[in-house]
């Protein structure tokens, strides 16, 4: 049953918060751990289309403040990256689910306001508007390189403390996040991606010693292969 909280305007995430529970596990893998997605069960779970259905009733006017709308569009990206693979499964990447000539980031996936969204209209029309770059930390497109898929719902109560937490696991995570190598960082390719979100402390450098400590003097390289394979199965 659809349902939003009674302490505050956002949804009552439980549903979601019950699916990642149930097909979500954490695998140990070279230099950190992968919060693997058993896409091929949950897409036979009822209560994954309440957790489509969730976001895609909720009257987003609703939500009152930053924090709000940050946490409700983080959680439907999340929610919708998962249904462009469960939609299209089976997958090898979510890459594949994209057309010859439409890539998977501009195809539409679900609806929000009545209104038919791609993840990239999520990602760059809305949450990178909101000038916080620690979302690229909290949003998973479904692949083994992007930030791990939070175990709980992101909720504004919270927020902050989960962005931290999120940044600070990113980049500790030595296969995708930071690597050093003969006095040079090695680090995602995300802050090339979107290098003009992390400008906000003068260099990319700056921002990473902020949660993750590194010698500012040394080179930094965002290089490190990305890994488009799925991640689940």
């Amino acid at each position: 049953m659809l349902s939003f909280s009674a302490y505050s305007k956002e949804p009552n995430w439980e549903t979601y918060e019950q699916l990642l529970q149930k097909y979500v596990s954490v695998k140990p893998m070279e230099g950190g751990t992968i919060h693997w997605v058993n896409y091929s069960k949950m897409k036979e779970d009822p209560l994954f289309l309440e957790a489509v259905k969730l976001i895609e009733s909720y009257p987003t006017a609703e939500l009152s403040n930053q924090k709000e709308k940050l946490s409700f569009y983080i959680n439907a990206y999340n929610i919708l990256a998962m249904k462009m693979v469960v939609d299209k499964w089976p997958l090898k990447s979510i890459k594949n689910a994209g057309g010859f000539f439409t890539a998977v980031w501009h195809k539409k996936v679900g609806t929000i306001d009545n209104q038919t969204v791609s993840l990239h209209y999520l990602q760059n029309i809305i949450l990178r508007k909101m000038n916080e770059p620690r979302i690229h930390f909290a949003v998973n497109c479904a692949t083994i390189s992007a930030a791990n898929l939070r175990l709980e719902a992101y909720t504004a109560e919270k927020l902050e403390q989960q962005l931290n937490e999120q940044t600070r696991l990113f980049l500790k995570d030595s296969y995708k996040g930071v690597q050093k190598k003969n006095n040079q960082y090695h680090v995602s390719k995300i802050f090339k991606w979107f290098k003009e979100d992390f400008q906000s402390t003068g260099n990319i450098a700056a921002y990473i010693n902020q949660y993750y400590p590194i010698d500012k003097d040394q080179t930094i390289l965002a290089d490190i292969d990305y890994n488009w394979q799925l991640n689940g199965e």
